[in-house]
């Protein structure tokens, strides 16, 4: 079989495939750089099953000093001078209450200033130490409070975290509920009081007369008036009571002298001619008949007594008991 015949490729066709060639290459390079990383991974997989492998910790770079230099330099530098104890001593005895400064984050700042200022003291009087510089510092309800609580205990067996919450607890504030309560304004009726010419006509001092409507009043509960004619809230309403005589000249039920006469001359009346001896006064009687003042309606003179009944038995006329003799 013959050969191909060789095909003619200008400059940019030979370039292009230069490229081609030079890609394929460098792939084929990193697919095998790739399979070696693979099968070395897997090496080492195998090896930390088996404990075998032991990774290197990177240590970090310092210095060129040595470590025991190092602790020693450090331990001078911050060594508790006697500079730097007063700072603390006077930072200490200055101590106060910041603005808005919690119980708790107070009570920290004087536990660690406390240690810095007295770096000599036993743990037992730096503890005593510490509240009482903790509860003098504290605001005064909260002190006072505190010394009620721990008026009968020791102040070295209580903890000092004991002291704080007990502070905690008394400056807290108990909010309470208020509930406000909304009223409604009530429709305002002005009652106008009804004439007193038509309240005392409607009056009648007899007890079992019917002149005086059965209503009840709704503002003392009483019968007999209405609101608008109710004594207790209009007095000029009120009629005029009796003045009580003192029932001058009593055991006498008429107008002369003779003490213990019963004599009847005034008809129909125990009273004397004044008419003060009864228990209300003739000026405060109204007549139900004639509706005038200064009687009743039994002694009305304008009223025909017994127009519609019989008369009484003491004005019935009798016949004399007559005895009847039987002639044989």
């Amino acid at each position: 079989m013959a050969p191909p015949p060789p095909v003619e490729m200008d400059d940019t066709m030979k370039a292009m495939f230069g490229i081609l060639t030079q890609n394929i290459t460098q792939l084929r390079l990193a697919n095998e750089a790739q399979a070696a990383r693979m099968e070395q991974l897997t090496e080492e997989l195998a090896l930390s099953r088996d404990n075998k492998l032991r990774f290197k910790v990177i240590e970090p770079k310092g210095g060129n000093m040595l470590w025991e230099d190092l602790k020693t330099t450090l331990a001078a530098r911050f060594a508790d001078t006697a500079q730097r104890t007063n700072k603390f001593l006077n930072l200490f005895d200055n101590l106060v209450q910041d603005s808005g400064e919690s119980l708790l984050n107070l009570s920290m700042k004087v536990e660690r200033i406390a240690k810095q200022a007295y770096p000599t003291f036993s743990p037992l009087n730096l503890d005593v130490l510490i509240k009482n510089k903790f509860l003098a510092i504290v605001p005064e309800e909260v002190f006072d409070k505190l010394n009620i609580a721990l008026l009968d205990k020791d102040l070295a067996t209580v903890p000092f975290e004991k002291i704080v919450s007990l502070a905690e607890k008394v400056q807290t504030p108990k909010t309470k509920a208020v509930i406000v309560e909304v009223a409604k304004a009530a429709n305002v009726i002005a009652i106008t009081p009804e004439p007193i010419a038509n309240i005392q006509a409607a009056i009648s001092l007899r007890p079992n007369s019917g002149a005086v409507p059965r209503t009840n009043c709704t503002h003392c509960n009483k019968p007999g008036h209405i609101q608008t004619s109710c004594w207790t809230l209009y007095p000029n309403l009120k009629p005029a009571r009796n003045s009580n005589g003192n029932f001058r000249g009593r055991g006498n039920f008429n107008n002369n002298n003779n003490r213990g006469s019963y004599s009847n001359n005034n008809r129909g009346g125990w009273n004397n001619n004044n008419g003060n001896q009864n228990n209300q006064s003739g000026g405060g009687r109204k007549c139900y008949a004639c509706n005038e003042l200064g009687h009743m309606a039994n002694m009305c003179p304008t009223r025909n007594r017994f127009n519609h009944m019989p008369p009484p038995s003491t004005y019935q006329i009798r016949a004399p008991n007559t005895t009847v003799f039987a002639l044989d």
